[in-house]
């Protein structure tokens, strides 16, 4: 898709960032807001910091987006460097300081240099700063060295709350639900991603290793319009199915096995995370067959169960009972469904959760991992995946043979809707779908 400027992706989302950055002022109130960018590596291409990312739809290294509810002309304020000659030639353009206020509607842009000297100001009139930490290591040194020499005496002298916030947990929910803009982009990340994968499936035959795998996915996202991968491609064969995080995408794969593939995507900055489970000969065998079966409908228990009003807790629960009495019937567990999932007797094959939120980054974040109250209930516009899985290791004592070092994860994106759930990955994943696609 052609952008309609070097510098960002379309007006659509510079109006977006400021209903976003408005939403955001009524959460924090009267605080000053620090927001930092993060720094760029030396050639490795920049990606701004996601909470930074989602307000101001800008990628600056060093840049540093401030709101000041106190000032009456000027309460947006972009701190970032200026972009030099020298920088043009070695690294390209860039937004500069005019085009911080012109192009993206911010308020007002200072050099860099000029921050610390805002922050002393500030920190005459803010008790209560909201700033992500450990991003900008020099913007947390400043604000510190601000705080303790300004702002905590003046709050301790005339008796006012003083606070330093960590905003991660304030925008957590903002960024949770999901903006027209950024459904329309997972969905458009979540599609192309998916037709990637099946261009794999139909495409990989025995002979090929993980490495040709790993590079097949990854061409083929770049094939179908995708921007970058979204996490590091899991490639894995045979018994290296069964580890979760396996990176190393290396070996040989025998031609009885099974390939798992997870990768996903990004597309303007929205990721996509999809698991794709498939016999490399184009057929499964018998136990691979009833361990994929088995997961598979685990995955569409969980779909039918995501609507408002659930909580993420009963989907594990969903996705457990499923996968539990699978096992059960498969002679991989013993004793009787309730003792199964009362003793957690299932957690050496499953032992992770059911999925996750998904936005700008892979593991969107959600308040209940940063402190804030646990999210009870499904809402619309959540966006998260759906990842169930079984893992048998080859040394697993009790388990017969057949199912010895299989591993099956299948796992989709989705869209909480008004009465039940979007699948946003074109979900053709059954294994009679799976072996027709493999001809």
């Amino acid at each position: 898709m052609s952008t309609s400027h070097p510098f960002f992706y379309d007006q659509a989302e510079l109006r977006a960032c400021k209903r976003r950055r408005t939403q955001l002022l009524r959460s924090t109130g009267k605080a000053l807001v620090l927001v930092p960018a993060g720094s760029a590596g030396h050639l490795a291409p920049f990606r701004a910091a996601s909470d930074f990312y989602y307000l101001t739809a800008m990628s600056v290294a060093g840049a540093v987006l401030v709101l000041d509810p106190l000032s009456d002309q000027k309460p947006i304020k972009l701190f970032m460097p200026p972009l030099t000659e020298r920088e043009r030639q070695w690294d390209g353009a860039r937004p500069g300081l005019e085009e911080a206020t012109s192009l993206f509607g911010l308020d007002a842009a200072f050099p860099r240099a000029d921050l610390a000297g805002f922050l002393e100001a500030a920190m005459g009139r803010y008790t209560e700063v909201y700033w992500v930490p450990t991003v900008d290591p020099q913007l947390d040194y400043l604000l510190m060295q601000e705080w303790c020499r300004r702002a905590a005496p003046i709050a301790v002298k005339n008796g006012l709350p003083a606070a330093l916030h960590d905003l991660r947990p304030a925008l957590a929910p903002q960024r949770l639900i999901k903006d027209a803009l950024e459904i329309e982009r997972l969905r458009r990340a979540g599609k192309l991603s998916a037709a990637a994968h099946r261009t794999v499936i139909q495409n990989i035959r025995p002979g090929f290793d993980e490495r040709q795998v790993h590079a097949a996915i990854e061409k083929a996202f770049f094939d179908h319009g995708g921007d970058a991968i979204a996490f590091p491609t899991i490639a894995a064969g045979g018994s290296n199915t069964t580890i979760l995080h396996y990176v190393a995408n290396n070996q040989p794969i025998a031609d009885d096995a099974l390939v798992l593939v997870d990768a996903g995507a990004r597309l303007q900055q929205y990721c996509s995370d999809i698991t794709r489970t498939f016999p490399i000969r184009g057929r499964f065998t018998a136990a691979q067959r009833d361990l994929y079966r088995v997961v598979y409908n685990a995955q569409q228990a969980v779909f039918k169960a995501a609507r408002p009003g659930r909580s993420f807790d009963l989907l594990q629960k969903t996705a457990v009972k499923v996968l539990a009495q699978g096992m059960l019937d498969l002679g991989i567990l013993q004793g009787t469904l309730d003792e199964v999932i009362e003793q957690e007797r299932f957690k050496p094959f499953y032992m992770h959760g059911i999925g996750h939120s998904l936005g700008l980054d892979v593991h969107d974040p959600t308040p209940s991992k940063l402190g804030g109250k646990q999210l009870a209930k499904l809402e619309p516009n959540i966006v998260m995946t759906v990842e169930p899985g079984i893992y048998i290791p080859s040394n697993a004592p009790g388990v017969p043979r057949k199912f010895l070092g299989i591993g099956v994860r299948i796992e989709d994106d989705i869209l909480i809707g008004e009465q039940g759930c979007e699948i946003l990955t074109d979900n053709d994943t059954s294994p009679e779908e799976i072996e027709a696609m493999m001809g």
